[in-house]
């Protein structure tokens, strides 16, 4: 019974990543509910595998998130993101998780300016990069290893 109800969690966990996807691409906007929504998973998820270093990482990332975010440099929904889900990753997968976030990012990023200069009937400009899709790839791969070596 237990085994069903972690696989519904990390159903529900996926499925919320994607929605957070989908909508950072097609309205620039994360939405708060679907952060709730993904607390609500990491309370749970959080209480099989505590780690006070993730944690500690967590609250870092929130300060300087706040700070970036009140110089302009990112979004709210970003930090917002992040803040949730690095506790429940452990530790030893975190600098990776960070890596492929800013090589996914950087990527993105330069797929939409080469995407703007070759095609500019398209109209790709945005405000900035879409970073929901980096940090769900990243942190979601993260999750699937904390989970697979717990």
């Amino acid at each position: 019974m237990i085994v069903n109800l972690e696989g519904l969690i990390y159903s529900i966990l996926v499925l919320n990543l994607l929605y957070i996807v989908i909508s950072d691409c097609l309205n620039r906007i994360i939405s708060n509910k679907a952060i709730v929504l993904l607390a609500a998973i990491a309370c749970f998820l959080i209480k099989q595998h505590f780690d006070l270093i993730s944690f500690s990482v967590a609250l870092t990332v929130l300060v300087l998130g706040v700070i970036m975010f009140s110089a302009g440099l990112c979004g709210a929904g970003d930090i917002k993101l992040l803040f949730v889900l690095i506790p429940i990753i452990d530790h030893q997968w975190l600098l990776l998780c960070f890596m492929l976030m800013f090589a996914l990012g950087g990527i993105l990023g330069i797929g939409l300016w080469l995407g703007d200069k070759i095609w500019p009937q398209c109209k790709l400009k945005t405000k900035g990069v879409p970073y929901a899709v980096p940090i769900c790839i990243s942190f979601g791969f993260g999750l699937f290893l904390t989970a697979i070596t717990h």
